[in-house]
């Protein structure tokens, strides 16, 4: 005689978050679009009667998984660290550039952020808006004011570019670096090991912003840079 393995029984709260982990793969890899209840139901292995218990609409699953992304997103504060200025800008830059690009600081959870991201871009730009406004809202404000000190320090030429503009363009670069990086190696056949690209891709910014010379030697010390993040 067989016994068929009786499934386990789970929570409401347990349910809504099996279902969520069960979608999160198929929209980071077939978008909104491409993903069906049908298989969102299968891959969490109930019936899709049931999967409407606990969400209404494929919208109401896709909007769970936008509140979790961004929950589970890590922010570096750098504000209780050192004041809004020059320092802190090139200690942020640093940080994206040699932490998250180079040491693929990269959950599962930010993966499938990564390509829902890049799906939303080419289609309804709906997920992707929300996130570029949580980003902004959360580190660009403390950034450009960074960049605005740094302009009354004297440590930026204010004539460059505009604070707003020099975020998003620090912000485009290393997303870009880090798409092309996505999938392990990178799509493009860059000279030099992706140390170099990393510090080659720091002193484009940081000249393209406008910060000067005597202000980049003064607080670009790779070396100080790495022990501390080290540390």
């Amino acid at each position: 005689m067989t016994y068929q393995k009786k499934k386990q029984r789970l929570s409401g709260d347990e349910r809504k978050k099996k279902i969520i982990e069960s979608a999160m793969p198929l929209f980071a890899e077939n978008g909104f679009v491409g993903t069906s209840v049908r298989a969102i139901a299968s891959a969490a292995d109930i019936s899709e009667s049931l999967l409407y218990k606990y969400f209404p609409s494929k919208i109401n699953i896709y909007q769970e998984i936008q509140k979790t992304l961004f929950g589970e997103m890590k922010l570096l504060v750098i504000s209780d660290k050192y004041p809004p200025g020059a320092r802190s800008l090139v200690y942020y830059i640093y940080y994206i550039a040699h932490v998250l690009f180079l040491k693929g600081i990269k959950n599962e959870l930010q993966i499938y952020h990564e390509k829902i991201l890049l799906h939303s871009m080419v289609k309804d730009a709906k997920y992707a808006k929300k996130h570029f406004s949580a980003v902004r809202e959360s580190v660009g404000l403390w950034i450009i004011e960074c960049i605005e000190e740094a302009i009354k320090d004297g440590d930026v030429d204010a004539t460059t570019i505009s604070p707003e503009l020099a975020f998003w363009y620090i912000h485009h670069l290393f997303m870009s670096l880090n798409y092309s990086h996505l999938q392990g190696d990178a799509v493009f056949e860059y000279e030099g090991a992706e140390t170099d690209l990393a510090d080659s891709a720091i002193m484009f910014v940081l000249r393209g912003i406008g910060m000067k010379e005597p202000a980049i030697a003064d607080y670009y010390n790779k070396r100080a840079l790495k022990k501390e993040f080290q540390a």
